[in-house]
């Protein structure tokens, strides 16, 4: 999921979470520091890796999910093969009745979604 410089400009200053000037000298810097400008604001303390998540999860229309703030089990996770969750940038974090619930990168992921599915048999519900 990509999102543009002028989208994230209408999320984040339309939120008033920073001004045009703040977004302006972010996205110098991160092009001198090679680094996305998600990753330079969060990164710079501009704006909290939360704040962000929150944000794109709505610009996107997906469910958002605080990682730091769910007691994940250790089998939940391992239902996920570790090589897959890192390369796909996934997560198992709850299991509920016959739904995996899922934090993901890219929850529009269609393709990963199914694989879950098929590997462990439940139900995928993606977060971001």
């Amino acid at each position: 999921m990509k999102i543009t410089i002028q989208q994230l400009k209408i999320l984040l200053v339309g939120s008033n979470l920073i001004t045009d000037r703040q977004l302006e000298d972010a996205i110098n810097e991160s092009e001198k520091e090679g680094v996305s400008i998600e990753e330079f604001l969060s990164n710079s303390g501009i704006i909290t890796d939360k704040q962000l998540g929150q944000l794109l999860a709505n610009y996107f229309q997906f469910d958002y999910i605080d990682l730091e703030s769910v007691n994940i089990t250790e089998n939940v996770v391992n239902l996920i093969p570790e090589l897959v969750a890192r390369n796909s940038g996934v997560i198992a974090f709850e299991l509920i009745d016959n739904t995996l619930k899922v934090g993901m990168v890219n929850p529009d992921d269609l393709e990963l979604q199914q694989f879950i599915q098929k590997h462990t048999g439940y139900n995928v519900q993606p977060f971001f």
